[in-house]
């Protein structure tokens, strides 16, 4: 059984991706209220927890952009590395080998940031990916990496 906040999350992501909703219903007993939206920016209720959320992170992230890389994880510190960026990927490259990501995986990133990892796992592994997150900067921001790098067919956003 999801708590309030989860069931509110997944809802935000089923706004952005219909299908898995559908994918969803069937293998869970679930109801769901409101509309489906896809690929809009969505205005949050200015008292609930995604407005919060998004206002923590997303407050001055343009001044930051490319900071660390745009990595917002805490990085995998092993013997040897010594630099946030380099522990930062050593955690994303970590987990894709761990899962045993190839070109045939499809992942769901929830929570994706500013979609460095995205980029990461998709160059390594050749995985494609749907990313969602609550925070409009981090999506303009990620969007607009992926679209430089030409990887807008692997990537959604």
């Amino acid at each position: 059984m999801l708590n309030v906040h989860a069931a509110k999350d997944m809802l935000s992501i089923f706004k952005l991706y219909p299908g898995l909703l559908e994918s969803f219903k069937k293998t869970h007993r679930v109801f769901f209220l409101g509309k489906v939206m896809i690929g809009k920016r969505i205005h949050w209720n200015k008292k609930g927890q995604e407005a919060k959320v998004e206002s923590f992170y997303g407050s001055t992230v343009e001044n930051y952009g490319d900071f660390h890389g745009g990595y917002l994880n805490f990085g995998l510190w092993e013997k040897g590395i010594n630099d946030y960026l380099s522990a930062a990927e050593n955690l994303v490259n970590t987990l894709g080998k761990k899962l045993s990501l190839n070109k045939r995986s499809r992942l769901l990133d929830v929570a994706c940031g500013m979609g460095s990892q995205d980029l990461f796992l998709n160059k390594k592994f050749k995985c494609k990916i749907k990313a969602v997150d609550v925070t409009w900067n981090h999506i303009k921001i990620a969007r607009e990496k992926i679209k430089k790098a030409g990887r807008e067919k692997e990537i959604q956003v």
